[in-house]
């Protein structure tokens, strides 16, 4: 031990600990560089050497634990008395490695829920900020919990960032929760995120967030509700007249639909399905069209029907978008899915309605005769 101590040695001890401490393998040889002749000279003594060893020259550890009369396994406890205790950097960065699949892994399947896997994708091209693969799952859980939340019924973004988030000013532009919900929101809408401050309250406004009740609005044709206020009687002079009717978040508040009880509703996401059934001279049951993610005034009217009796029918394209707002729907207003593939799964193949639309309208007028 007294010989292992000699000071020449020490850049022969500190390069075994480095090395062994770095990776779960056997450490054969070493590289020692920029040696002294101090160095040289206690390394050839050690060994045992005839001659000096270059500045920079290569040293089997087997040869080591020779001259000091141990096995390898008694190198590495020598190592450990001269050095320390070894870390297992290979097991840290295995662990670290694994820690973060499980982060990632988390984080796809909660996306995927919400249609947006493409936003989990570029959120993992980032990395973890600051190495904290924890704290970084707390703060997606959180980003998670807002998006949970939407679309609301015309809360403030400081009580949506203080609800969920418990600080008012969380969502504020320019804050990283807040840019993330964004970049969220816009993937869901298929819109690139905004880079202004008016851009990010109209993309809030979208969801329902810190909104007037004039612009959110929702696509219906056929919808004949009875009363004669001004929108039942608008509603069913449009509906004769097979023509769409853009409604307001106002409007429905103002003037609710509380009848309807026993009637079909057929909810699409694209409206091209309703341009499809006014040309035709629509005569069906009563279609509403989501137009892409579900505003506030969709979700209010939609409730509205469900609590007036309606049945709703639910349909959107079969992708991962499509499938994440009938889910969204059967969630928070009820209704069923309709001529769907499975929610919970990938669908078997991407359909868009556009596409489909003439052999939906068929399906919904064959079943409505019927």
């Amino acid at each position: 031990m007294i010989r292992a101590q000699r000071p020449e040695l020490d850049v022969l001890w500190d390069e075994l600990a480095r090395r062994m401490g770095a990776s779960d393998s056997p450490v054969t040889t070493v590289t020692l560089r920029g040696l002294g002749d101090e160095a040289r000279r206690g390394l050839a003594d050690l060994l045992g050497a005839d001659r000096l060893p270059g500045s920079t020259c290569r040293v089997r550890t087997d040869a080591v634990a020779a001259a000091l009369g141990v096995d390898v396994a008694g190198l590495r406890g020598l190592v450990e008395d001269l050095r320390g205790p070894l870390a297992n950097r290979a097991a840290v960065r295995s662990a670290e490695r694994a820690r973060r699949e499980e982060l990632w892994a988390w984080l796809f399947a909660e996306a995927s829920e919400l249609g947006l896997a493409s936003w989990a994708a570029k959120i993992r091209a980032a990395g973890v900020p600051g190495g904290d693969v924890e704290a970084h799952r707390q703060r997606l859980a959180d980003v998670l919990g807002v998006l949970d939340a939407l679309p609301s019924d015309g809360i403030s973004l400081a009580a949506l960032a203080a609800d969920v988030l418990g600080d008012p000013h969380a969502l504020d532009f320019g804050r990283w929760s807040g840019f993330l919900v964004l970049e969220a929101l816009a993937c869901l809408r298929g819109v690139p995120p905004p880079s202004t401050a008016e851009g990010a309250r109209e993309l809030w406004a979208a969801f329902g967030v810190q909104k007037d009740s004039l612009s959110p609005s929702v696509l219906v044709l056929g919808l004949r509700p009875s009363g004669d206020d001004p929108l039942a009687c608008g509603l069913r002079d449009m509906a004769e007249a097979s023509e769409p009717a853009r409604i307001t978040l106002s409007q429905v508040r103002r003037w609710p639909f509380v009848s309807g009880a026993g009637s079909d509703v057929f909810v699409f996401e694209n409206p091209s399905i309703l341009a499809e059934a006014a040309a035709r001279g629509w005569a069906g049951p009563p279609l509403v069209c989501t137009s892409g993610w579900p505003n506030v005034a969709g979700l209010t009217l939609l409730r509205q029907l469900a609590a007036a009796g309606c049945r709703l029918h639910l349909h959107a394209d079969w992708d991962g978008p499509g499938l994440a707002i009938v889910q969204l729907l059967v969630a928070r207003i009820g209704g069923e899915p309709w001529e769907m593939p499975p929610l919970r799964a990938r669908p078997p193949r991407v359909r868009y309605e556009e596409d489909m639309r003439a052999e939906l309208l068929a399906k919904v007028a064959e079943g409505w005769a019927g």
